[in-house]
């Protein structure tokens, strides 16, 4: 379960306090759908970096897993970043000069996985996403959508519980975007991960499970 309770965040941009999360609680079993909504500086992007343990948070708690995210060490955080959770960004951040293979066994090289295994491993998220035959292209070489799936084969090559998909869709047109969401959709199902996403897309945000609206920081409701 993810389980967050009487979160705040705060920034300051000059001499200005922003509070871009307020007081935010809630709950979320294994493997379920959450779909994330609000205007643009409503929150949504902080919560997702709490999450993903980019960021961390002015008061509240957050666990994950079992996870105490505000208790772990650097040490132990990291861990957390290559063994639980996987983050989508909306704009891909592939290294240019990696092939799509090079790229996704990114994690893996980290984690310290031996070169032929990690292969192994990206080479088989990349069929999964349809890119079996596109494995050795460098992102210059791949479309839009091509490049967005290399990035989910990424995000998905440690085999995380929770997935993080911020405005995944956003840089793409609107085919491309139904058969990403097809993708995200289908794998979760196959994987059992958990699914957060980020979205501007009334069509997107109806899908989940769960769907929370954020406004000025403060969560609306909760369906």
């Amino acid at each position: 379960m993810i389980r967050i309770q009487n979160l705040e965040k705060n920034y300051r941009i000059g001499s200005t306090s922003v509070n871009a999360l307020k007081n935010v609680s809630l709950e979320v079993s294994e493997s379920q759908f959450v779909t994330l909504m609000g205007p643009s500086g409503s929150g949504k992007s902080s919560l997702l970096n709490i999450l993903a343990s980019i960021d961390k948070p002015d008061k509240g708690s957050v666990e994950v897993f079992g996870f105490d995210l505000n208790a772990l060490s650097q040490k132990e955080l990291n861990h957390y970043r290559r063994s639980t959770v996987g983050i989508i960004f909306q704009f891909f951040n592939l290294l240019p000069y990696l092939s799509a293979l090079e790229n996704v066994s990114l994690p893996l090289y980290l984690a310290g996985v031996p070169t032929n295994l990690a292969h192994k491993r990206a080479a088989l998220c990349l069929e999964m996403v349809g890119l079996k035959d596109r494995m050795l292209h460098k992102p210059t070489e791949l479309s839009g959508g091509e490049q967005q799936r290399v990035a989910i084969a990424r995000s998905i090559v440690h085999n995380p519980k929770l997935l993080l998909a911020d405005e995944p869709t956003g840089n793409l047109d609107s085919d491309t975007s139904h058969k990403i969401m097809e993708l995200l959709l289908h794998l979760r199902k196959e994987n059992g991960f958990t699914l957060w996403i980020v979205t501007h897309n009334p069509a997107i945000g109806s899908l989940g499970d769960i769907q929370i609206h954020l406004k000025d920081g403060k969560m609306l409701d909760e369906s």
